[in-house]
């Protein structure tokens, strides 16, 4: 998961409209291992989680190597209603 984070961080980088973006995921990311490090989040939750919020983010991903805006925004919305319907416990 930091591995992940970490090439969102990169990616933060990049000059492609959007890529800014990753920042967010990469700091959620960075929050989900640090919850789950300290156990403060039970392992079948944790896990559901990263199987349901890798979706949109391979989509964000998929958006922004298509140079694809608008899909983008999309997919970024998608991640959020995900990270906050899941929101960790």
């Amino acid at each position: 998961m930091l591995e992940a984070a970490s090439i969102c961080r990169s990616l933060t980088l990049s000059d492609s409209d959007g890529a800014g973006a990753f920042l967010l995921f990469a700091l959620y990311l960075e929050a989900l291992v640090s919850r789950r490090e300290a156990d403060a989040v039970e392992a079948d939750h944790y896990d559901s989680l990263i199987a349901e919020i890798t979706v949109p983010i391979n989509a964000c991903i998929d958006a922004l190597e298509a140079a694809d805006v608008p899909k983008l925004v999309a997919n970024l919305d998608s991640f959020a209603r995900t990270a906050v319907r899941n929101a960790l416990r």
